[in-house]
């Protein structure tokens, strides 16, 4: 008999979704949640109280995650299943020795604990998967140690049009913004991502949304930021995360606002640049010019 493979290689990836939970969910106060329905037969609203959660409240998001929490963490410590989950969402990651174990283990604990999980929305375990929009990529992993996480083209393209939408309407809803000022861009290279989608947060903070219904108007910094985030976000590479150590260490550029208080110069874009496998603390710290400020 073979030995087993080294457990991250030939990892696969399942993506599992939890059905109708929220309303299968006991409510410890069910007095509390009343829905009102139209009875066709009497003519009138009739009056009901809910048993589990109401899919309508945003208490009921945040209570419903602690459930999911519970398994995912008893699945971790007691059964030594790699899997996380958002909500109702849950992702396994398994090697390919381990046959999908891990992902039956979670379903018999999931009933255990009264969840069920849609088969219609069960996702096959395969070396590349999506989740939650993102793909996580572990081609690359047995031969060269690389794990690669990319956006789905589809969700790239919803973001532009979006955005492309928004400035020709001169409206920015609220419902588009917080999306894309909390977290459906950061699939990036992190360091990249983080620098670039500051730009677009801060100018929401600034003045929130654009526009209303009333008084249309996105402010001119705004737009600014949401034209850059247009062309920015095809061209976003994606996060290569090493599980070995790289042949090569990479070269540090690190930029920065440059001022000196003694310094006759202006406050301008520093940079400095460390390469590891120069002479030991060689590094070049450069004052940019305003020529490169302006492309």
């Amino acid at each position: 008999m073979a030995p087993p493979r080294p457990v991250a290689e030939n990892a696969d990836r399942d993506r599992r979704h939890c059905v109708r939970l929220y309303r299968r969910l006991p409510c410890a106060h069910p007095e509390t949640t009343v829905v009102a329905a139209w009875d066709p037969a009497r003519e009138a609203v009739a009056y009901y109280t809910m048993d589990g959660h109401n899919f309508g409240l945003s208490a009921a998001v945040l209570s419903f995650n602690r459930v999911s929490q519970l398994v995912a963490t008893v699945a971790r410590r007691f059964f030594g299943v790699a899997v996380a989950a958002y909500f109702d969402d849950f992702c396994v990651v398994e090697p390919e020795f381990a046959g999908a174990s891990g992902k039956h283990v979670l379903r018999a604990l999931s009933q255990w604990l009264g969840m069920e999980f849609s088969r219609e929305k069960d996702v096959p375990m395969r070396v590349s998967n999506p989740f939650l929009g993102v793909i996580a990529d572990f081609s690359l992993y047995e031969s060269e140690g690389l794990v690669v996480l990319r956006p789905k083209p589809s969700r790239v393209e919803r973001l532009v049009e979006s955005l492309q939408s928004s400035l020709a309407d001169d409206f920015l809803p609220a419902a588009e913004a917080d999306p894309l000022a909390v977290g459906r861009t950061e699939w990036g290279e992190p360091r990249t991502a983080i620098r670039a989608l500051r730009i677009f947060r801060d100018a929401l903070r600034r003045g929130g949304p654009g526009g209303s219904i009333l008084n249309p108007g996105i402010a001119e910094y705004l737009q600014e930021a949401m034209r850059f985030l247009i062309v920015l976000l095809p061209r976003l590479p994606p996060a290569t995360y090493y599980m070995r150590r790289p042949p090569v260490p990479p070269i540090v550029v690190y930029t920065d606002a440059a001022f000196e208080p003694d310094d006759p110069r202006p406050a301008g874009l520093g940079a400095c640049v460390y390469d590891p496998l120069a002479p030991v603390g060689h590094q070049w710290v450069v004052w940019c010019p305003g020529r490169l400020h302006r492309k």
